[in-house]
């Protein structure tokens, strides 16, 4: 086997799903959300939280593993991270091929975006078990509103919740965060803009940041009302995403969640599941998020 195909099969989405799984099984995972920092200890890793300029990052003296923490960022980011930063110590400590204690101690990695892709795979695979999603395995049991509660549940941000439930549910399909804000040359254009997307099975989408919505759209108009609705027959048109889809719309806030509907699924089929899904949060119940998806 050459080294360039053993690289991409070490680092392969699938192979951070078998690390993942492993770790489950071998901490006999229940519960939720998961206990990632008694993970990281229990694989040998030492957690700190001092003041540093990134997310996180590792540093490897010998044989130890010290992850450092930036507790300025969101609890739910913070798990991520630690996630993320465990997936580089299974890396080195399992094949010892990625990093040596030069550029462990600066944080940095040989093949690093690969490595980098590799080690967010795992650590959404990890924080976000098969089981726990399995309701979101058709599009009858998806809607704006349950993955946000599981979010909170598990305590994970949206971003790697979206792109694992969107991931096994059938068909291309995608999710667009948009907000209210400027763009960095102009503080005082506010507007409703695109702040982030994804779709997990498709490469070839590109959504430009700061692209404002008109405000005839359904989605801008989704303002002043927690209802989420689904819309048929949308025009779009952010970046190579045009055309007319169906969306799932829903309003938090300064902000807009929209799940873009495969071509392939009939919206009225979701229209006819449980009606208590498209209702608003009741109150006390409504979830507050941050730019980033992170909802307390």
């Amino acid at each position: 086997m050459s080294r360039s195909i053993e690289t991409m099969q070490i680092l392969s989405r699938s192979n951070a799903h078998k690390l993942a799984s492993e770790i489950h099984q071998r901490y006999n995972i229940g519960q939720h959300p998961i206990p990632i920092e008694t993970i990281a200890q229990g694989e040998g890793a030492i957690i700190k939280y001092p003041p540093i300029l990134s997310e996180g990052s590792l540093v490897r003296n010998k044989d130890v593993y010290i992850i450092k923490i930036n507790r300025m960022f969101h609890p739910y980011r913070q798990r991520f991270t630690i996630a993320h930063e465990l997936g580089h110590v299974l890396l080195d400590r399992l094949y010892k091929k990625f990093a040596d204690t030069n550029e462990c101690l600066i944080g940095r990695f040989t093949n690093k975006n690969k490595e980098e892709r590799f080690c967010d795979s795992f650590a959404s695979f990890l924080l976000i078990p098969d089981k726990a999603i399995v309701e979101f395995s058709e599009w009858r049991g998806i809607s704006i509103r349950e993955v946000i509660k599981k979010a909170h549940k598990l305590k994970v941000s949206l971003t790697p919740l979206v792109w694992r439930v969107l991931e096994q549910a059938p068909y291309e399909s995608g999710f667009i965060w948009f907000r209210m804000m400027p763009k960095p040359a102009d503080p005082n254009d506010i507007k409703l803009r695109l702040d982030w997307g994804v779709f997990p099975k498709s490469e070839r989408i590109y959504l430009p940041k700061y692209d404002s919505v008109p405000r005839s759209s359904p989605i801008y108009q989704a303002f002043g009302n927690s209802e989420e609705k689904i819309h048929k027959n949308v025009k779009i048109d952010f970046g190579n995403l045009r055309g007319s889809r169906n969306l799932i719309v829903k309003a938090i806030g300064k902000a807009v969640l929209t799940i873009v509907l495969p071509k392939e699924i009939d919206p009225n089929i979701i229209l006819k599941r449980d009606k208590d899904s498209l209702l608003p949060f009741m109150e006390g119940d409504e979830l507050k998020g941050d730019a980033d998806g992170n909802f307390t």
